[in-house]
């Protein structure tokens, strides 16, 4: 499910309700109307938001372990244009202790590192923060290629897979890693027909550190999404996958 902002491209479903929750029963997501997450006590088990956009998969219900259930596990995800020099990335490339956050620019700089430094400065497709646990979603072009995306919590960490959709459905693995909690993980995927490059950190902390760090982030992204023209109508969705 997207939701977004810009041009007529995207509409907000009332939430109202849902973020009526308290934050004792909250341990599910919901997108807010400022296009970030929100702890909620009804709404998804993975949320993602730039600012710009929100995904939402995954249906998370009272009681049910969602990813505010034992501690803040967080996803900071960006999909990037590929550049000259970023094919040195390989299939994938775990860039450790690459620093306390990997969005916005700080992703940019997280691919070139991947890339051993010397690739140009990727352009910023989407980049957003959130969190989600223990659920695989997929982010899914028109054309029916992308990729998807689970973190299992492990220590301040998380183990991250990530497969290649092709024609609408999960096919290869494209990387399964162990991050630490300042690791970043790159990855080559096709998505809307080109070539694009995903960056990953996927830390684990307590809620009071997290939120501390998702605000963070929220300020590193100010302004990274609206990089280039055309970058609020971005052309796929994210949904849940059945395992």
């Amino acid at each position: 499910m997207r939701m977004g902002l810009g041009r007529g491209v995207w509409v907000l479903a009332a939430l109202g309700a849902l973020l009526a929750a308290s934050d004792a029963r909250a341990q599910c997501m919901a997108c807010g109307s400022d296009m970030f997450c929100v702890a909620t006590e009804r709404g998804a088990v993975v949320c993602i938001g730039s600012g710009n956009a929100c995904f939402m998969g995954g249906r998370c219900r009272p009681g049910w372990p969602g990813p505010y259930y034992e501690g803040y596990s967080m996803i900071q995800l960006s999909v990037l244009d590929d550049a000259p020099g970023l094919a040195a990335i390989g299939s994938a490339r775990v860039v450790r202790g690459a620093g306390r956050l990997s969005v916005g620019r700080q992703a940019q700089q997280v691919a070139r590192d991947a890339a051993g430094g010397a690739a140009a400065a990727p352009e910023i497709v989407f980049s957003g923060v959130g969190s989600g646990e223990g659920a695989t979603v997929a982010f899914r072009s028109r054309q029916g290629d992308g990729f998807t995306l689970r973190r299992d919590a492990d220590g301040r960490g998380a183990r991250v897979t990530i497969r290649a959709v092709v024609a609408g459905r999960p096919g290869a693995v494209l990387a399964r890693e162990r991050l630490d909690e300042q690791d970043a993980l790159a990855v080559r995927v096709t998505l809307e027909g080109r070539t694009r490059v995903v960056i990953v950190q996927a830390p684990t902390l307590d809620r009071a550190e997290g939120e501390a760090r998702e605000r963070e982030a929220r300020l590193a992204l100010s302004g990274a999404n609206g990089a280039r023209p055309g970058q609020d109508a971005v052309q796929f969705e994210m949904t849940p996958v059945e395992e």
